[in-house]
């Protein structure tokens, strides 16, 4: 559902889902210093993980009809994850991953990522999805997939990783290269 009032609106997520919401008391936050832009193939750690980018991200329009002129648009980004420590690591959640987005050094929104399109995707690739188990020493590449609209300066990634069970041991944040429109 989608609710027009004076120039804002909040989208209302089905049950159990959370997306967008703008409200009349919004304020964008500043961000006092933009992380690193992290490079195509360029690994970061974070405590049992390697992260990387594996391709250029993709921006393209979302073909969802009930929303269709809210110019929603996926952001599809390819990662590599390593496991670098001693233990198989268990199912990330989806909350494991987030991205923001950022106008004038401010973040004006938020996203989830969305953990069924980023299945779905990445099956479509043929490649696991990012709850794949990791075994020591092993990697995985899967897609991220979120729903935002388009036009942002900058784009910020946060991997904080979640296993089913464990809270975050170690939260990083980088900016992604800027998508490519299709």
């Amino acid at each position: 559902m989608l609710f027009i009032i004076a120039g804002l609106f909040t989208a209302m997520p089905a049950a159990g889902e959370g997306n967008i919401v703008l409200s009349r008391d919004y304020q964008p936050t500043g961000v006092s210093e933009l992380p690193q832009v992290l490079n195509v193939g360029i690994p970061l750690e974070c405590g049992r993980y390697e992260i990387r980018i594996m391709g250029q991200p993709i921006i393209t329009k979302a073909s969802l009809g009930m929303v269709a002129d809210l110019d929603l648009y996926y952001l599809i980004i390819r990662v590599g994850l390593t496991n670098i420590g001693e233990q198989t690591i268990g199912w990330l959640t989806p909350d494991s991953f987030e991205i923001r987005e950022t106008y004038h050094g401010r973040v004006y929104g938020t996203y989830k990522m969305d953990p069924i399109i980023s299945a779905k995707i990445a099956a479509g690739f043929k490649l696991p999805a990012f709850y794949t188990q990791i075994e020591p020493g092993g990697s995985i590449q899967t897609t991220l997939v979120f729903s935002v609209y388009y036009g942002a300066e900058s784009w910020i990634l946060t991997f904080a990783p979640h296993v089913f069970g464990d809270e975050a041991a170690k939260t990083i944040e980088f900016q992604i290269p800027q998508g490519l429109m299709q």
